[in-house]
């Protein structure tokens, strides 16, 4: 589908056709009101025009599918990022392009995910493609998806804002509790898998408290005993019996307990 609109649109270009020039003068008009909203002059039309061209005819616009790990650790260049082989490029993938991969200068996304339930961990993950980026890019930045996908991120949106907003005011039903996660009312979308959340195993903390993890086990006590009494004689020893206030550590004895 991607090499078919490109090499139509490469047509169009080596034709002259009018329709190019409507599809770009439709996509500068969209832009400008953003460029201009930011304070900045967008370019004359025409050259917009010729460089589009210009782009088209001369091969300028490159096509990379990504469909495995192996090959993404191939096109990457020493940043870490995907390399711009092109003037152009577009990127083609899955679940191979929403795993935190960075891609300089990218300004545009197609998200075409659309399960039966959306996941409001998963698809924030997901949103991370977006990135850190200046407002002179912001400006020219655009993002596509259908309609009922939007719905969910703008619903996501205002689950995430009002969090913040109790975390930054202290309330949420006028006292100090927070409500960490909300389910949406049409069940359309989950805050997170059922299985990383139990009501059961959740705890509350009070200001300037903390949750130690004191009193678990690993194994059976019978296989574990031994080594909890060396690990009490080496502590006992290194604060000399006194567990009522902090003290060092010197690294041996640090690496005993490590590996008893």
């Amino acid at each position: 589908m991607t090499d078919a609109l490109l090499n139509g649109l490469i047509d169009l270009a080596n034709n002259n056709s009018p329709d190019l020039r409507l599809l770009v003068r439709s996509s500068y008009d969209n832009i400008s009101l953003s460029i201009q909203k930011n304070g900045d002059t967008p370019p004359p039309f025409n050259d917009v025009l010729n460089k589009v061209k210009e782009a088209l005819r001369d091969g300028f616009v490159g096509i990379i599918k990504i469909n495995s790990e192996n090959q993404i650790a191939s096109l990457l260049d020493r940043n870490g990022q995907l390399r711009l082989d092109n003037p152009f490029n577009i990127f083609v993938g899955g679940q191979i392009l929403d795993r935190g991969i960075t891609i300089e200068n990218l300004i545009g996304f197609f998200y075409g995910r659309n399960p039966n339930t959306f996941q409001q961990d998963t698809v924030l993950q997901h949103s991370r493609m977006y990135g850190a980026r200046s407002m002179k890019d912001m400006a020219v930045t655009r993002l596509y998806t259908s309609n009922r996908i939007y719905r969910a991120m703008l619903t996501m949106h205002h689950f995430d804002t009002a969090l913040r907003e109790a975390f930054e005011r202290g309330i949420h039903q006028g006292d100090d509790s927070v409500i960490f996660i909300e389910r949406d009312n049409t069940g359309g979308i989950r805050p997170c898998a059922p299985n990383k959340i139990l009501i059961t195993a959740t705890e509350t903390i009070r200001p300037y408290n903390r949750f130690l993890p004191v009193g678990f086990q690993t194994k059976a006590r019978t296989n574990i005993q031994r080594i909890v009494q060396q690990i009490d004689t080496l502590v006992a020893a290194a604060c000399n019996g006194d567990y009522t206030q902090p003290f060092l550590l010197d690294l041996n004895t640090a690496l005993q307990i490590l590996y008893s």
